[in-house]
This record gives structure tokens, sequence and C-alpha cells, in this order.
């Protein structure tokens, strides 16, 4: 049995992938990996504050400093491009909300 604290766990499978893509700098994959957390039901609001700690850890000087300001700069397209599906999906799901095609509605 589920209780309601369990349930409402980010799935944190879902949300390192996000954090990883975007740190890597790859654009198509932070996109795949926002995808791939909403169809295996991760909450969009988990999503959305992922990518705001991920912007806000981007804006530390220590983060720049440590890791290097071309890191921090290769962070930023990934970021918006992630940012950018996470509400394309957003709109498709509210456009389609009976709709039971897996490939649209991220449902299996």
């Amino acid at each position: 049995m589920t209780t309601k604290q369990e349930f409402a766990k980010p799935r944190l499978r879902d949300l390192i992938p996000v954090a990883v893509a975007i740190a890597t700098g790859c654009e198509a994959c932070a996109e795949a990996a926002v995808a791939r957390a909403l169809k295996q039901e991760s909450a969009k609001s988990d999503v959305e504050e992922t990518l705001r700690i991920i912007g806000y850890m981007q804006s530390l000087e220590c983060l720049s400093r440590n890791a290097g300001p071309e890191v921090v700069a290769r962070m930023s397209k990934p970021l918006a491009a992630a940012s950018r599906v996470l509400q394309q999906l957003a709109v498709m799901k509210r456009k389609r909300p009976g709709c039971e095609n897996p490939s649209i509605s991220g449902r299996p």
C-alpha cells in the first residue's frame, strides 16, 4: 500500500538525468530527459523545481569559479531547451485530456 507521503516524493531516477543532461551541455539530451521524466509520471511541478534549482546553481559564483565559466555557460542552452519542452508537453497534455495514445499523453 502506498502512503500519501510515498506518493508525493519526487522520482529522483527521473529528475537526476535532467540535471546531468543540462550539466553536460546537451540540448537534445535535456529535452529527452524532461520528456522521459514526464512520461514516467514525474509531476510537472517536480520537473519545474528541478529546473529552477539548476538555474539557481548556475547563478552561483562558486560554481563558475570551481567548475569554470565555460561549464556554466554551456548549461544555458540545455536549460532553456528543457524548460521549453516542459511547457510544450504541458500544453499538449492540456489539449488532449482524454487521449489514451501513450506517444501523445505520456501514459502507458
